[in-house]
């Protein structure tokens, strides 16, 4: 259900506040921020033989978080630049147009989507949590799915850019997958190459994929 709208999305995070958190910390197991503060262990799902079959949820959590906004494509929308948002939100972008096209006579509007919509720090902290990012890239759980949340949430936040990219390094450096940036990053690769030129006006863009590659990037100008 939740993969088959925006609409859809809406409704689940109207039902279940906390449900992209709860269910990163279902997947984490153990190793979730939550599973400090609790007397008990967790139950261990699945084995050496019967792994947890996760992906779905990785996709399900992945969608989640692109059918939300973060504050930067808030301040866009509320300066009328809609046409500077990322490729991310292609998901939702009936959504995106039938409540921005009220903001520009109505701030109201702005105020009630980023309520609803705005993707929260904590969010944010568990779909970056390194224990996750290990999990999925080391399993190949939607590789492509979480690559398109995390460029979604690190869109045009520099701060958020960089921790993403050292985590994504560190987990380079201790793979033994040749090309593991360009094998299990391409959709990350791929949106932030979108975003340089939605964002001509930030070096941004260019500065995130000099931290993946290591080296400076080529600035093409036709």
């Amino acid at each position: 259900m939740t993969c088959d709208g925006p609409h859809q999305a809406a409704y689940l995070f109207d039902k279940f506040d906390s449900v992209i958190v709860d269910v990163i910390d279902f997947m984490l197991i153990q190793k979730s921020p939550k599973a400090k503060d609790e007397v008990e262990k967790r139950v261990v799902m699945g084995g050496s033989v019967n792994t947890v079959k996760l992906e779905d949820l990785v996709k399900i959590v992945s969608h989640l978080v692109v059918c939300k906004y973060t504050q930067q494509m808030v301040d866009l929308m509320e300066q009328n630049q809609h046409h500077k948002l990322p490729a991310t939100c292609a998901q939702f972008t009936d959504h995106s147009i039938e409540v921005t096209a009220k903001t520009i006579d109505d701030p109201r509007q702005t105020k009630r989507m980023a309520q609803c919509y705005l993707i929260k720090e904590e969010e944010i902290e568990y779909l970056t949590n390194p224990d996750l990012m290990t999990l999925i890239f080391d399993q190949n759980l939607a590789c492509a799915e979480y690559g398109k949340a995390l460029a979604h949430v690190s869109f045009n936040n520099e701060k958020l850019s960089k921790k993403i990219a050292v985590q994504l390094l560190e987990l380079n450096s201790k793979t033994k997958e040749e090309d593991f940036i360009l094998s299990k990053l391409t959709t990350v690769v791929e949106f932030y190459r979108q975003d340089a030129e939605r964002l001509s006006d930030s070096d941004l863009p260019t500065k995130r994929l000099e931290w993946l590659f290591g080296f400076p990037t080529l600035n093409h100008h036709d």
